[in-house]
């Protein structure tokens, strides 16, 4: 039996969600069935340029359409809480970019909001799939922030990277 395509909704047509469009649109375990962004101009060439079926200007509406079972929130930072407690409030998973919330009250309530709805909310840490952390992970390197500095840290990966050459 085929398996099942994610339909998803990309909240934030900029750049990073233009990015999140064609990384979509390759993988053929998803499909994009719906886009907001606040310019109604924009996002009617995009729907037409990108044959998508719903586009919006108002993120309310693209939590709330039944045809998205999972958003990807691609918005400045200061929006992140209200549209992912939106879209899990109405049964969606969330993909949300980093940072997190502008604060860790909003990112708590974020959390909560998952936890109620069952449903998976993941932050978009994507650097954890890149060859330096793949590297750092295959060979147990630990690098704790709480030890050490952002300067230490840098370096490390430097020699880590130098050390696969």
């Amino acid at each position: 039996m085929p398996k099942k395509k994610v339909k998803m909704g990309i909240a934030g047509i900029g750049a990073m969600g233009q990015g999140h469009v064609q990384a979509f649109t390759a993988n053929p375990d998803s499909e994009i069935v719906a886009i907001c962004d606040q310019s109604k101009e924009w996002i009617e060439h995009c729907k037409k340029e990108w044959g998508i079926r719903y586009a919006f200007t108002d993120w309310e509406d693209l939590v709330t359409c039944d045809a998205v079972e999972a958003v990807a929130v691609c918005l400045p930072t200061v929006f992140h809480d209200p549209v992912t407690i939106g879209a899990l409030d109405n049964g969606k998973h969330v993909l949300c970019e980093k940072p997190m919330a502008m604060s860790t009250e909003k990112a708590q309530a974020m959390a909560d909001a998952a936890q109620r709805s069952g449903k998976v909310l993941m932050i978009s840490y994507n650097q954890r799939f890149g060859p330096d952390i793949q590297y750092m992970k295959k060979y147990r390197v630990s690098v704790s922030p709480a030890r050490n500095s952002v300067r230490r840290q840098i370096e490390l990966l430097r020699r880590l990277r130098e050390q696969k050459r």
